[in-house]
């Protein structure tokens, strides 16, 4: 079983309450840096069609789709080329509610498309479910794994970013 690192570790005793403040703020800046993805990055892997990174959405296959709008997106629609697994597909829904097993999770993703080898932009609607998708591929032991948390709540509602409507669906609106 991989270890699993948490990004807010215990304090140090020792430091004032100022010290341990900026070394937690010195901490986020640069573990952000490594985890985090901002539009541009993303609209750059998407225009030049680079095959360097993969993004994977985690949203609920209608959303995806651009059959549901329920957050009332601009547009709708999916990320040209991102794969769809819904966050809920990596989670036991009876008791004890919690992660599937890894060999589990790790045909959900090879299903998909993605492999381990690969930058992997994980995003939903707003952030929230894409926690659930980064500690999935964490599980397994991804190591180059960005969380895109201003999701499709930004990416939708700009007119300099595509989407795509998949064929034959009546789009949301």
């Amino acid at each position: 079983m991989q270890p699993v690192v948490v990004l807010l570790q215990t304090i140090e005793p020792r430091l004032s309450i100022g010290a341990c403040a900026n070394k937690m703020r010195a901490r986020l800046a640069n573990e952000s840096k490594q985890t985090f993805v901002a539009v541009h990055r993303i609209n750059r892997l998407v225009i030049h069609a680079t095959i360097v990174a993969q993004v994977i959405d985690v949203r609920p296959r209608s959303w995806w789709a651009g059959s549901a709008n329920p957050f009332g997106n601009r547009r709708v629609g999916h990320i040209p080329g991102a794969a769809n697994v819904d966050s809920g597909a990596f989670l036991l829904h009876q008791p004890p509610y919690t992660f599937k097993r890894a060999d589990e999770i790790e045909a959900l993703v090879r299903d998909a498309g993605m492999s381990p080898k690969r930058e992997t932009i994980v995003h939903c609607q707003a952030g929230i479910r894409t926690t659930t998708g980064v500690f999935a591929l964490a599980l397994l032991g991804w190591k180059n794994v960005r969380a895109y948390d201003a999701a499709m709540a930004e990416w939708a509602n700009r007119d300099d970013t595509p989407l795509v409507v998949e064929e034959g669906v009546a789009a949301a609106t």
